[in-house]
């Protein structure tokens, strides 16, 4: 973020406190000479004795000079306020604003002019129930550069307390967009309290080194309490949106909200915003950002501590996005610490606890080294069902053919799933869960998450229906789930359900290292995969070992389980290792046959640390997994296959 200079005056002061001393020490004997009042308590014999007032300050010659398009206009120097400035101007024009206040509401139509100010020291606060800044037209454009637009008070419903533009095209430098707020109660208008910030309509708008905190909005269908885009092209260069607070029904998006709009964010935050469900809201989604019909691209951008609460939504998802018929492209995020939490009487369920999707008309979703960590997600109501889908991310669809959830160099580590509030409580996936579209993933790593469900836990790192999902080189390991009734799949869980399954569902795993995952249940399905009616299980070059379990007394707890019978499961090279008495290796329906494997100790480097996410899986060179895969598959130094997620063409990572 670019560091505003602020006007302090320091040296006026100074010189202030030095005429204090001297005219203190050469003060006269006010009981027998005449003196003259020079104002702040100063006194001197003479009027031309008095220290001369600070000039009031004009633009800043580093903010407002150069060769420009057009000629520079001077507030309050040569034009009382920005509106008579504005009416002055010519295309091309720069009006450049001095420190100072300026409390009016400023259109701008048809024009293209500059604005400049000062930085912080120079705010422009609306008037009334108008927004601060209007800009419209079509041959609008505007570059707002070095202040602050601050709320004065709230404007009810229609979009925009700070700026609003229409078909314009926008560019923010260095600006500060805070303390709006908007009210909105009447339950028969489209969109109730939109954009309390930022609202953008047609055209386009651009934020460089500019912030977008501690806008709220209140009341009837609350859309971007910080930025709401609509119908735009949107580019975030080094951007904070902070602090933004929805208080709505069906509360969308309190840091921002895109419809039909190209959005792309490079290296900025989106934190601390969040979503409360008010009286009567259904659905509380996207606390960091809601977008629909759009698309989105983040680069190098930190989503974290976003938070959804409400006793009152009977539905919730993505406290960091919430992505709706969307083509999505993550490269270089974070997301971190942001919360859902749900309480009350009523039904209760979560779609994606991070990042929700669901691709109905079109979408996609590509994630590329991408960090989900210490996220929470926590279902307390006392509702007749309550669910946790997808803790880390939820994607759904239903197009045809279907789209892909692409996955590369993605990270759930240390996330944790509560609904253990009542004995209906389920909690699947704490990776991903997945229902009508594929996945193809590569160098995933799910560690130290946590799930406590009263009813079902499944999928440590993923679970779901009615999808294919192809997995190179993973890890999962130190994660724990507990439902005292029944756990399936606890560990890495896929199922295509028996009513749901199309021929080719299932799982395809390779290179994997599954290791020390902690499980406790009364009954069973599956330690590590289970796969229902036409699902299959495909399982290649991989160390599982067995999960550390309470006692589970069901017959059918096998490491993987399937139901479809012994041709829809498929070994190549699988080590299983460190059984009990009570876990066999596979359990297929039907036949109750056991399926060779190997059995040994892969001899990882280091697992001496309370937390996976210190280890070192990769092997020692004893481990009797270095060159055990198939002959016909290499490494990257060209030998055979090691066991793993370090071996195999993808094995350095």
């Amino acid at each position: 973020m670019q560091v505003r200079r602020r006007w302090t005056g320091w040296m006026s002061v100074i010189g202030l406190v030095g005429c204090l001393e001297a005219r203190k020490a050469e003060a006269p004997d006010t009981a027998t000479a005449e003196y003259v009042d020079c104002g702040d308590g100063l006194l001197a014999t003479t009027e031309s004795a008095c220290p001369e007032p600070d000039p009031a300050p004009e633009a800043d010659p580093e903010r407002c000079t150069g060769a420009g398009a057009g000629a520079d206009l001077h507030v309050p120097a040569e034009y009382p306020t920005i509106a008579e400035a504005i009416e002055a101007a010519r295309d091309g024009d720069r009006i450049c604003l001095a420190s100072g206040t300026y409390e009016e509401s400023v259109h701008i139509d048809g024009q293209q002019i500059t604005i400049v100010g000062m930085g912080a020291t120079t705010q422009l606060r609306g008037t009334g129930h108008q927004p601060a800044l209007t800009v419209s037209g079509p041959l609008s454009t505007l570059d707002l550069e070095h202040l602050t637009l601050r709320g004065s008070g709230k404007r009810d419903c229609d979009g925009g307390a700070g700026l609003r533009a229409e078909d314009a095209d926008v560019v923010l430098t260095d600006v500060s967009v805070r303390d709006f707020e908007m009210t909105c109660d009447d339950d028969d208008l489209v969109w109730g309290s939109t954009g309390a910030g930022i609202y953008i309509r047609g055209g386009s708008l651009r934020l460089i080194d500019t912030e977008v905190v501690d806008n709220a909005q209140w009341g009837h269908k609350g859309r971007g309490a910080g930025i709401a885009l609509f119908d735009t092209n949107a580019w975030f260069e080094r951007v904070r949106v902070q602090g933004n607070v929805s208080w709505s029904t069906d509360a969308l998006g309190a840091g921002v909200y895109a419809e039909s709009t190209r959005l792309e964010v490079s290296d900025s935050v989106f934190s601390g915003n969040e979503l409360h469900g008010a009286p009567g809201a259904s659905l509380v989604a996207g606390a960091a950002l809601f977008a629909m019909d759009s698309t989105v691209e983040l680069h190098h951008t930190d989503v974290s501590d976003n938070h959804i609460r409400s006793s009152e939504a009977d539905l919730a998802g993505g406290a960091g996005l919430r992505l709706q018929d969307c083509d999505v492209r993550l490269d270089d995020v974070l997301l971190q610490d942001n919360t859902v939490v749900l309480s009350g009487l009523g039904t209760a369920h979560v779609y994606g606890g991070v990042i929700a999707a669901s691709i109905h008309t079109r979408g996609s979703l590509a994630l590329t080294n991408v960090e989900l960590l210490n996220n929470t997600a926590n279902v307390g109501t006392s509702g007749s069902i309550v669910s946790i889908l997808g803790l880390g991310i939820y994607v759904e669809g239903d197009t045809s053919p279907r789209a892909t959830v692409a996955l590369d160099h993605v990270r759930f580590d240390n996330n944790a799933a509560w609904a253990s509030a009542i004995d209906v409580g389920s909690i699947h996936g704490l990776g991903l869960y997945v229902e009508g579209v594929d996945v193809e993933g590569r160098h995933i790593v799910a560690v130290d998450n946590v799930a406590d469900a009263r009813l079902a836990v499944s999928g440590g790192l993923i679970g779901g229906h009615t999808t294919h999902v192809d997995l190179d080189n993973v890890i999962v390991a130190g994660n724990r789930m507990d439902a005292p009734t029944v756990a399936e799949g606890l560990v890495a869980a896929i199922g295509a359900l028996p009513s749901s399954a199309a021929p080719g569902d299932g799982l395809w795993l390779s290179h994997a290292d599954v290791y020390n995952n902690v499980i406790g249940a009364q009954l069973g399905d599956a330690g590590l995969v289970s796969a229902g009616g036409s699902g299959h299980v495909h399982l290649s070059h991989s160390n599982i070992e067995a999960p550390r379990t309470s006692p589970v007394t069901d017959w059918n707890a096998a490491i993987v389980a399937v139901e479809g019978g012994p041709d829809h499961l498929q070994l190549d090279h699988v080590n299983v290792w460190n059984l009990d008495g009570i876990h066999r290796a596979f359990s297929v329906e039907n036949e109750g046959v056991e399926v060779d494997t190997m059995a040994f100790d892969p001899l990882y480097t280091d697992t001496t640390s309370d937390f996976a996410r210190d280890w070192d899986l990769r092997l020692q060179s004893t481990s009797p997994a270095i060159d055990a895969g198939d002959p016909t598959c290499t490494d990257p130094d060209g030998s055979t296959c090691d066991l793993g997620a370090f071996g195999g063409p993808l094995g350095s990572w």
